[in-house]
């Protein structure tokens, strides 16, 4: 994962940005989460296999030029500590016991339809339609 791309082949300010990269695949025995931490580490990466299957040519690494200084992300956001943010306002909150019935923990994304994780975990999945972690 992190011999995919290196700082020369993203835009300045992405690679301190992405501090991990997380992919839910789908399986017989239900839905596994591969995290990637610093997948942007290295000053050139491995273009062969960044395109590997899309039959697109593989670069010259020269073509990517210099690395530039960063200071701040591009599209840096700064908060005051009171600005009062408030997430998920509005939205109906349920609270559910979930008990993990299998062998190895499980993680589940807040962007996730809670009704579809992983069938080791046992709760009311009706009751879980339409809904999301509220973290």
């Amino acid at each position: 994962g992190q011999k995919l791309l290196g700082r020369r082949q993203v835009l300045p300010g992405v690679a301190s940005m992405i501090s991990a990269v997380q992919v839910e695949a789908t399986f017989d025995d239900g839905t596994k989460l591969l995290s990637i931490h610093s997948p942007i580490s290295a000053r050139d990466g491995d273009l062969s296999l960044a395109l590997y299957g899309s039959f697109l040519p593989v670069p010259d690494l020269s073509v990517f030029g210099d690395l530039k200084d960063e200071d701040e992300p591009p599209g840096a956001m700064f908060y005051a500590e009171d600005a009062g943010i408030t997430l998920n306002a509005g939205r109906n909150l349920i609270e559910l016991a979930v008990t993990n019935s299998g062998d190895r923990p499980i993680q589940v994304g807040s962007h996730y339809h809670f009704i579809e994780t992983n069938p080791a975990l046992v709760f009311d999945r009706a009751a879980s339609l339409g809904m999301r972690l509220n973290v």
